[in-house]
């Protein structure tokens, strides 16, 4: 007999509704990767645009998968159980959307245009003030692939979950929360974010809001940014439980469903008021405005979940920064680097010059280097969104602006056509950018590399890192 929480082949023969032999058989995990798999895994054959995971299912049998989601006919199965479907990533979403009901464990949801994995790893390091078996999104995985992927980590001895969820077309927001079933959310920020997909600003807002609609239909708890315009309307809904707004506006009144927080930018620390919060502070572990929102947003959600300003205080101590977020590191030639390279849309590249701005007001007379790559996914406004970002390069005044990408050529063309008084640069490769920086960047001078994922910039970084030394010191 099967436990009723055990993943097992018998349990995935029900979610589907396929016809297979019986067997209670336990399952390790459920992975479309072959190279992770392990002996007793179930391999889902998934399609992307560069591959087939069918073309894998021969490596998957022979390294001990105990079952195959396919969409093909598997002739030499051994034993493994094939479970034969018309569409394999609906059976991984189907088999996920069954195994969140079996156990009904809490889920705290992330979305939002910019700042979801930050968030995301804030709220996860936050909750581990009271929890201790806890899973989350990995990296950036919050798409039709992703979400049913973190979904089916959970288990029976786990506590709560944090899932980060992303869209870039519409009816995906609908899609994923039916998918995920959170029981509390925050939606970080609304911009400029996959207009390819929604076409405007304003439809990816509607997309995103869905998110807080559906959380007010089913009398769920949600975090309302209030100092973001589409947002800011929900502060007025509220589920089951108060919704809990927050800002980092001074002009707030804290309450027992509004937070203010108060950010000290040299000190780079968090202090607030309302919701039972009377000048607690905490130390923001990412620089800059920005990224002090996103942990008020974290706070603000974990607070109202329930959690207790010293379980606050101690989970954040655990925080680890995403890999290429705001990720701030001297090397041993003296330079500091931001490095924040992940991703890049016209709201996060005009928040990371705002914080080399506020550096430099510090610091007079310290040079900065401005290393910026393609924004991606902006449609047919690409070009408009990349020519905009000259006029906080005109206020910002770096030393030097060094830009990578087709895209941003729109940027360099622009300024090449005025006297913009900082050294202003078209580079056709990468690691001949991270070469030159490293040939005329001096001791307290600072490096931002920032640009899209699709654009690699990390291969800029790559080379500014080898050629001064293999080894820096992180702060």
């Amino acid at each position: 007999m099967t436990e009723p929480h055990a993943l097992s082949l018998d349990f995935v023969a029900q979610a589907l509704g396929a016809k297979a032999p019986p067997s209670p058989q336990r399952i390790g995990r459920v992975t479309g990767d072959s190279r992770a798999l392990r002996p007793g895994d179930l391999f889902v054959a998934l399609r992307g645009e560069r591959f087939d995971g069918h073309d894998f299912i021969p490596r998957a049998l022979a390294q001990g998968a105990a079952g195959v989601i396919s969409e093909k006919a598997v002739a030499d199965k051994g034993e493994a159980v094939i479970f034969e479907v018309s569409d394999s990533l609906a059976a991984y979403r189907a088999l996920a959307a069954a195994w969140r009901r079996r156990l009904g464990l809490p889920v705290l949801a992330i979305a939002g245009s910019v700042g979801k994995t930050t968030t995301k790893e804030m709220l996860a390091a936050l909750l581990r003030g009271r929890y201790t078996q806890l899973v989350a999104t990995q990296a950036s995985e919050n798409g039709f692939v992703g979400i049913p992927k973190t979904l089916l980590e959970l288990r029976a001895e786990s506590e709560v979950a944090v899932v980060e969820i992303g869209i870039d077309a519409p009816e995906a927001m609908a899609a994923h929360l039916e998918l995920v079933l959170p029981d509390a959310l925050v939606v970080t920020a609304v911009g400029a974010e996959h207009l390819e997909g929604f076409g405007s600003i304003a439809k990816a807002a509607e997309e995103e809001c869905l998110a807080l609609h559906w959380m007010h239909a089913r009398g769920g708890l949600a975090a309302i940014n209030l100092d973001d315009p589409y947002l800011a309307p929900f502060a007025t809904l509220g589920g089951g439980r108060p919704w809990v707004g927050y800002s980092l506006r001074s002009h707030l009144r804290p309450a027992a469903d509004r937070i203010r927080g108060e950010y000290d930018e040299v000190g780079e620390t968090l202090k607030l008021w309302g919701a039972g919060f009377a000048g607690e502070c905490f130390s923001c572990p990412l620089p800059g405005r920005h990224n002090a929102r996103n942990l008020l947003g974290a706070l603000a959600l974990a607070r109202a979940w329930g959690l207790e300003a010293e379980e606050l205080e101690r989970g954040l101590s655990s925080f680890v920064p995403p890999p290429g977020r705001s990720h701030r590191l001297r090397l041993p030639s003296g330079v500091e680097v931001l490095y924040d390279a992940y991703n890049a849309n016209p709201d996060s590249v005009q928040a990371a010059l705002r914080l080399v701005w506020s550096w430099q007001q510090r610091s007079p007379g310290r040079r900065s280097f401005i290393c910026l790559g393609d924004m991606a996914e902006l449609g047919t406004r690409e070009r408009y969104f990349h020519e905009r970002l000259a006029r906080p390069l005109r206020v910002l005044k770096p030393a030097a602006l060094w830009l990578y990408g087709r895209k941003m050529r729109f940027l360099f063309e622009g300024l090449r056509q005025e006297n913009a008084g900082f050294d202003l640069q078209y580079f056709e490769s990468k690691s001949e950018m991270g070469r030159a920086l490293h040939a005329q960047a001096r001791p307290g001078d600072l490096i931002l590399i920032k640009g899209s994922r699709s654009t690699g910039m990390e291969d800029v970084f790559d080379a500014l890192r080898s050629s001064a030394d293999p080894s820096p010191r992180s702060e």
